[in-house]
């Protein structure tokens, strides 16, 4: 598993990209859940920086290649528009119908 914060210092907004590895999908098909703990705690959710305006993306990616290329660039916005290519919206399964628009993700406003 892959936990990646970006902050958006201009709009006051963080996006944590969470991304599920195979090994990850295999253990919760047996009832092992994926947990998430502060690194206060001892684990490894870093701090949100604006937890009142917290996106959340959860994508899956058996190879992490590009999506190392991208964050380790800082290409927050590329990443984005990667992990969303396959987005759809289905009337009466999802919610309001709204990703996070990549071109609000600045280049340079992304931590890791």
């Amino acid at each position: 598993m892959l936990l990646i914060p970006v902050n958006n210092h201009e709009v006051k907004s963080t996006i944590m990209i969470i991304i599920i590895q195979p090994d990850n999908f295999e253990r919760m098909k047996v009832g092992d859940p994926l947990t998430f703990q502060s690194a206060s705690l001892g684990g490894l959710l870093p701090t949100i920086a604006y937890p009142n305006r917290l996106y959340m993306v959860i994508a899956y990616e058996e190879d992490l290649s590009k999506v190392y290329e991208l964050s380790g660039d800082g290409k927050y916005a590329e990443l984005m528009n990667y992990l969303h290519r396959g987005y759809s919206y289905v009337s009466g399964l999802d919610g309001i119908g709204m990703m996070v628009d990549p071109s609000s993700v600045k280049e340079s406003g992304g931590t890791k």
